[in-house]
């Protein structure tokens, strides 16, 4: 059988095509690395928290086309039909991609849905930058651009504004998540304790703390 193979244009960067190109040649190989292939997939396809068409359609073609140089088979008959096997392979790795990471593949956008994705691209990585930015600088860019307030100098203070309670969430996600850590450890370090009279003691020194406690100003 020939194993001519369809030529696959795409824009594709040069890492995303040899990671494409390794998924399929990692299933035509055996399943013993499927896994590892399905959550590749998924780190490739999904972006900015949703799945892109472009990359699910143009890594497919990518990935079935190696898929059948590795098995030795034609990826399109001579009808111009995709291979069944192929077509079977493709069906079984989108089946456990969806069970695993909950994503299909998703409908084609439309020129609108397309401006917005890229404008909302556009936003995300201006508020990136702003973020980076310490919160005593965004505040002084925000009195400044609503000294002599415009059109445009709203839209940039909308914009730093969004960015100084994006940083606000940010670190109080990080202090949750320092607590929970904290209380994990304390409640193992309460687990080997065996004494009755320390944990005893502990429970009157917690008690203690608590009632005697006030808030933090600031």
């Amino acid at each position: 059988m020939s194993t001519e193979n369809i030529v696959v244009e795409s824009t594709l960067s040069a890492d995303q095509t040899a990671s494409f190109d390794d998924i399929g040649s990692t299933l035509g190989a055996s399943d013993i690395d499927r896994d590892t292939a399905i959550d590749l997939f998924f780190n490739l396809v999904f972006v900015n928290g949703n799945v892109d068409y472009t990359l699910w359609v143009e890594g497919s073609k990518r990935i079935m086309n190696a898929y059948a140089i590795k098995k030795g088979i034609k990826c399109i008959m001579q009808d111009g039909t995709l291979n069944p096997t192929v077509k079977t392979m493709w069906t079984r790795f989108t089946k456990d991609v969806a069970d695993k990471h909950g994503i299909v593949k998703p409908t084609k956008p439309t020129t609108e849905a397309k401006a917005k994705s890229e404008q909302r691209a556009k936003a995300e990585a201006k508020l990136e930058v702003l973020k980076a930015k310490p919160v005593e600088e965004l505040q002084a860019e925000l009195k400044s651009k609503l000294a002599n307030p415009t059109t445009s100098s709203l839209n940039e203070a909308k914009a730093i504004t969004k960015a100084i309670e994006a940083k606000a969430k940010d670190v109080e996600k990080a202090e949750d998540e320092a607590t929970k850590t904290v209380r994990k450890s304390i409640k193992d370090m309460l687990a080997k304790i065996d004494s009755y009279s320390d944990l005893v003691d502990i429970e009157t020194y917690i008690v203690d703390m608590i009632s005697n406690h006030s808030p933090a100003t600031f």
